[in-house]
């Protein structure tokens, strides 16, 4: 029986909250409006895909009109592609981890909501040619996450037909309906970017506070 356990990206595998907190603010400044956003205000709003990003941060300030919502995340995805690779990195633990369960067979998936070109750049930059089976990232026309569309299309591509030892990991809510609704062993990492409190919320198979809890818990499962 195939196992395969498919990633988010952004605070579950890699910690790009610094990029992305920087690039939207400076997207902000340059079309004058308040960048000053923190760490933990940033956090709020991600997600949901760039759109929704932009939207919130907007909305924060009372700006709800939506050619100036397109107008910021259109400036934001061209600094973000730019300057994607600056602060980010990966969480302490996760590349042993995943060579560790690559080593036991596992087949592993990126899925992500930042654009598709964002996550392919992230992904080939930090990450060894090979590690991951398939990468899929937010196309423009395609429901994006918590939608099961997109883990259709995975476990379709993969010819997985039985999902019983298949796990979807991610750290915020989108997440843990994204892996219910497809109804996958669905793991919260509250080491992200969500608290373990809301997490919890949606009655996921595990929550998780480590890295090196969420790799003992998928290979002592199997």
């Amino acid at each position: 029986m195939q196992k395969l356990v498919i990633f988010d990206l952004d605070g579950t595998l890699v910690d790009t909250l610094p990029d992305i907190c920087l690039s939207m603010n400076k997207a902000l400044n340059i079309l004058g409006y308040n960048g000053s956003y923190s760490l933990e205000e940033m956090k709020t709003f991600i997600g949901s895909g760039e759109y929704i990003l932009t939207k919130r941060a907007l909305e924060k300030q009372g700006i709800f009109e939506e050619a100036k919502i397109k107008e910021v995340q259109k400036m934001y995805n061209s600094i973000y592609t730019a300057n994607c690779k600056n602060l980010t990195k990966p969480f302490e633990g996760i590349i042993d981890g995943l060579e560790t369960l690559k080593e036991n067979g596992f087949k592993l998936v990126v899925f992500s909501n930042k654009p598709h070109t964002e996550t392919l750049k992230v992904v080939n930059y930090y990450f060894r040619e090979g590690l991951f089976d398939y990468v899929r990232g937010g196309v423009e026309g395609f429901p994006i996450k918590p939608s099961k569309e997109g883990i259709d299309l995975i476990l379709n591509q993969l010819s997985i037909k039985d999902t019983t030892n298949t796990y979807y990991v991610g750290d915020s809510d989108v997440d843990m309906k994204t892996g219910i609704n497809a109804s996958l062993k669905t793991i919260g990492t509250s080491y992200g970017y969500c608290k373990r409190i809301v997490l919890e919320s949606f009655n996921p198979y595990k929550v998780v506070d480590t890295v090196n809890e969420l790799f003992e818990l998928i290979l002592n499962n199997n």
